[in-house]
């Protein structure tokens, strides 16, 4: 999915696609979709020594953060503090391994 969406041959542990526009009927909020792929954030929970629970939770804010809007290629640091203070805000909600 990295290389048909992105033109990049390689894994990756989130890709996030905003919509275009909301229909004006539509009754909730929907932002675009997000797609994680379980393997790499297994294999990144142990490179970086936590649960996968806190691995998900904190691709699931990088991802949402993306919908939003923000970018880190060119300026990763907007992005990089505002995520890891929402990650504070949630310190004490882990998701659990199915």
């Amino acid at each position: 999915m990295n290389h048909k969406h992105r033109g990049i041959n390689q894994t990756t542990d989130i890709l996030s696609f905003p919509m275009d526009e909301l229909e004006d009927a539509f009754p909730v909020v929907c932002l675009g979709d997000l797609i994680i792929s379980v393997e790499r954030t297994q294999i990144q929970a142990q490179e970086r020594n936590h649960s996968f629970g806190v691995e998900l939770k904190h691709l699931l804010v990088h991802g949402l953060l993306h919908l939003l809007g923000y970018e880190h290629k060119k300026n990763p640091d907007p992005m990089r503090k505002l995520e890891l203070k929402l990650l504070k805000k949630t310190k004490n909600f882990e998701f659990e391994a199915i």
